[in-house]
């Protein structure tokens, strides 16, 4: 799933240099960025001791989630809450977007059960996470999980009001690059 440019080089030893510290779920690479490098983490449906992990979609570039991180402190939690709240097609879109994380996240919690031993007991829950594991489909609770599941799935109405207020995907400094050549020498 990672490209030749990341050949030989550990992928943890990435998405640890991107988030700060050590995955604690395993994960495979689901969306590269412009440069390379990758940006969103499929999670593993279960911790290691059998736990449900609502977070299947995970943003590890650090341009994103650090432009991400200043929406929501300006608030745009909210605003895109009251914007979607008012537009009958955006509700919609949304709903479909938490179904289809949800369905998504059910697909992968078989075949890890698939893959396990069926006497460890790991069952998914009645209702299979949305987006941020969020309670209602509506809901907005994390920009950074939408936005994650926006990179992967494309049609989703919260990861474009996100894209255009960040003004585009990817960074223009390939900070990760840098990032790593600092952490290699």
């Amino acid at each position: 799933m990672v490209d030749d440019r990341l050949h030989g080089i550990e992928v943890v030893s990435i998405i640890t240099s991107q988030l700060g510290r050590t995955p604690a779920i395993d994960f495979e690479v689901a969306v590269l960025c412009e440069y390379g490098w990758p940006a969103v983490i499929s999670n593993s449906t279960f911790n290691q001791q059998g736990a449900v992990n609502p977070n299947l979609l995970y943003l590890t570039c650090p341009h994103l989630i650090r432009k991400i991180s200043s929406l929501e402190d300006e608030g745009a939690i909210s605003d895109f809450q009251r914007r979607i709240s008012a537009d009958p097609q955006m509700i919609d879109r949304l709903r479909q977007a938490q179904q289809r994380h949800a369905r998504q996240w059910l697909e992968a919690a078989d075949v890890r059960q698939g893959a396990a031993d069926a006497s460890s007991g790991s069952r998914p829950p009645g209702r299979a996470p949305r987006i941020a594991d969020a309670r209602d489909d509506l809901l907005l609770k994390c920009l950074h999980a939408h936005f994650a599941f926006y990179l992967v799935f494309e049609e989703h109405p919260v990861g474009m009001m996100i894209e255009r207020r960040i003004g585009g995907r990817w960074c223009r400094d390939q900070f990760c690059n840098r990032l790593m050549e600092k952490g290699e020498s």
